[in-house]
């Protein structure tokens, strides 16, 4: 018997299994690539049971979220405490030493009082003394500057020291980064306010004149009821607004003003003031 010879029955199987093989599909088509690791498929039960939260999860998470939201809006509620003082450094403490009651009260008609400077001294021209000291002073307030760049005391001192001289451009500079680095700070507005009003007497245009004017009154209006310099920022106010024209809002302040002080010789200075008009 010859086991080799092919019949018609093997020649049929064979079509059948070729005809069958080009449907099956490959293992080369389902083997991953080489070196990439074929993904485990994770049960549906599974996935379903990680992505549930139990209800105390949940309560937990909800009440963070309220209480973060609480501690948000509180911090934008709360008004923070005004900058006030010098720092407690011994340059700027020198400083203060070297200059303190020796200048006469901010030129013009308005109620400033510096911190570095103190209690004004009487009114009259600046000795040459006093200018040597406030340079000196100047000197150990810019070497305190560079230990607290961000503490704004130190550039209103500086600023106060400018206006005293009378170089207003520079203490409105000064002053404004005072406030740039420190917004609650009365003297800083009180300061760059009266630099302003004195800077603008200087400008030849009068609409830009009446601009810094509203300037300084702005500075003026942000000091708040109740911080310190308050009935400064009334009266300096009442002062401006009759320089431009605006009676009303003069009154207004001044009369606020006159709450407080009604006999003084600033208040009586305030009274002409609003009498003539600013003329």
């Amino acid at each position: 018997m010859n086991w080799g010879a092919r019949g018609p029955a093997d020649d049929l199987a064979a079509r059948v299994v070729r005809r069958h093989r080009n449907r099956l599909p490959s293992r080369a088509m389902n083997r991953p690539a080489d070196g990439v690791r074929a993904p485990i498929p994770i049960p549906v039960a599974e996935l379903d049971r990680k992505l549930k939260w139990g209800f105390i999860p949940i309560v937990v998470f909800a009440a963070w979220m309220v209480l973060l939201a609480v501690m948000a809006a509180l911090s934008l509620l709360r008004t923070p405490a005004p900058t006030t003082g010098l720092p407690a450094d011994a340059d700027v403490v020198a400083a203060r030493s070297l200059v303190a009651g020796r200048f006469p009260p901010t030129p013009g008609p308005f109620l400033f009082r510096a911190t570095l400077l103190g209690d004004p001294a009487p009114a009259g021209t600046l000795a040459l003394e006093t200018l040597q000291r406030a340079a000196r002073a100047e000197s150990l307030l810019e070497r305190a500057a560079r230990r607290h760049p961000l503490d704004g005391r130190v550039p209103a001192a500086l600023a106060s020291l400018d206006l005293a001289r009378g170089t207003y451009a520079r203490a409105a500079h000064r002053y404004q980064r005072a406030l740039d680095l420190a917004p609650h700070y009365p003297e800083a507005r009180l300061g760059l306010g009266a630099a302003l009003a004195l800077a603008a007497e200087s400008q030849a245009n009068p609409l830009e004149r009446r601009g810094e004017r509203l300037k300084a009154i702005a500075q003026f209006a942000a000091v708040e009821p109740g911080q310190a310099g308050d009935r400064e920022a009334l009266y300096d106010r009442a002062w401006l607004e009759v320089e431009v024209g605006r009676r009303d809002e003069a009154h207004a302040a001044a009369l606020r003003y006159f709450a407080a002080d009604s006999t003084s010789a600033a208040a009586h200075a305030l009274t002409v003031q609003l009498a003539s008009g600013g003329r």
